[in-house]
C-alpha cells in the first residue's frame, strides 16, 4: 500500500509578533486537500518571546474560533524549545472535529519580548 499525497502550505515566514501581540494566518481550505485527518505543523522561532499556537476552525468560512474540545497546538514555545533546543519542532495538529476551514493563531504570551515565527503545515 502506497502513501497518499502530502501537501505542504507555508503559513508564514519570519513573521514578527510583538510582545503580547498575535498574528492570524490566512484561511486554509482543508476541503481542497481532502485530508485523511493527518496534519502537522513545523515551527521555527527566534527572539526572546514565548509562543502559543491555536487552531481556529470554521464550518461556514466566516466565523473562526477554537472549539472548546480542541487543544492548543503548542504553548510556552521559545527559541530554546524543541528536541535540539534551537526553536525548531514539529507538532501533530489535533482538531478533534471535522471542519473545512482552518486558520492558525500565533500569540506571544510572555508579555515583554517579541518573537519571530516561520511555520509550515503538512496535510495528508
Amino acid at each position: 500500500m502506497g502513501l497518499s499525497n502530502i501537501y505542504v502550505e507555508k503559513i508564514c515566514e519570519d513573521q514578527n509578533i510583538a510582545a503580547s501581540g498575535n498574528y492570524t494566518s490566512r484561511e486554509i481550505r482543508l476541503q481542497d486537500y481532502q485530508p485523511e485527518g493527518f496534519i502537522s505543523l513545523q515551527l521555527e522561532v527566534s527572539g526572546n518571546g514565548t509562543l502559543k499556537v491555536e487552531p481556529l476552525l470554521s464550518v461556514n468560512g466566516d466565523d473562526y474560533f477554537q472549539p472548546s474540545n480542541t487543544p492548543d497546538i503548542t504553548t510556552n514555545f521559545t527559541a530554546t524549545s524543541g528536541p535540539d533546543g534551537n526553536g525548531k519542532d514539529i507538532f501533530a495538529v489535533e482538531l478533534g472535529i471535522t471542519c473545512p476551514y482552518l486558520k492558525l493563531k500565533f500569540t506571544e504570551t510572555g508579555g515583554s519580548n517579541s518573537i519571530t515565527v516561520s511555520a509550515w503545515l503538512a496535510i495528508q
